[in-house]
C-alpha cells in the first residue's frame, strides 16, 4: 500500500510461450525474422507503480529472483523514458517482485516493460490506443508489442509485429520446466 498522499497501481505481468517457433534469416539489423504463435501464460511477476516518486525520474526497486544489469538500464524504466519524452509525466516509483526466470524465452522482461507502459498511460490517463502503444513497446524489445494486447497471436518480424488469434487449446495443459 502507498505511503499517505502516494498513489500506487499493480499489474501482473505474465510470461508467454512460443508456439511453433520459427527463426528465418538475419536481418539487416542484425535481427532474425521469425515466425510464432506467442501464447499467454498465468504465471508472473508483480509490478506496482507508485507516483510521486521518491527521486527524479524512475526508481526501481527490486525483490525475488535477481536480474544482471542496472535497474536503470531495466526495460521498466526504459518505458518510464520513453513516456516521458512524450509526456509531462512526474517521478514515480517502481516495485517489481520477479518470479519469472532471467532468460528463460518466457519474455518477463519484455512483459515487464510493455506492462508498465499501460500502468503509466492508465495511472497519468495518458490516453494512448493500444496500437500507439505497441508502437512505443516496439522500441523498447522485439517481444514487447505482444504483452500490450496479451492475447494468443501471430507475431512475425523481429517480434513486434504482433496478429490476434483465436486459439481453442481447451484440454490441453502445459508444464513450464526451467
Amino acid at each position: 500500500m502507498a505511503e499517505h498522499g502516494k498513489k500506487s497501481q499493480v499489474a501482473f505481468p505474465n510470461a508467454k510461450v512460443n508456439l511453433g517457433l520459427q527463426v528465418r534469416g538475419q536481418r539487416a539489423d542484425g535481427f532474425h525474422d521469425l515466425d510464432s504463435l506467442f501464447l499467454p501464460v498465468p504465471w508472473c511477476d508483480t509490478l506496482e507503480l507508485v507516483s510521486p516518486g521518491s527521486g527524479k525520474g524512475c526508481l526501481l526497486n527490486l525483490h525475488g529472483n535477481p536480474i544482471k544489469g542496472n535497474p536503470s538500464d531495466n526495460l521498466i524504466c526504459r518505458a518510464y523514458s520513453l513516456l516521458s519524452e512524450r509526456h509531462a509525466i512526474p517521478p514515480v516509483d517502481f516495485h517489481l517482485i520477479k518470479v519469472l526466470p532471467s532468460g528463460a524465452g518466457l519474455g518477463g522482461g519484455s512483459a515487464n516493460g510493455a506492462f508498465a507502459l499501460t500502468l503509466l498511460n492508465a495511472h497519468f490517463e495518458l490516453g494512448l490506443s493500444p496500437v500507439e502503444l505497441e508502437g512505443i513497446a516496439a522500441e523498447l524489445g522485439s517481444d514487447c508489442p505482444f504483452f500490450i494486447r496479451n492475447v494468443p497471436a501471430r507475431v512475425t518480424g523481429r517480434g513486434e509485429h504482433s496478429t490476434p488469434i483465436h486459439l481453442n487449446l481447451s484440454g490441453w495443459q502445459i508444464a513450464l520446466i526451467n
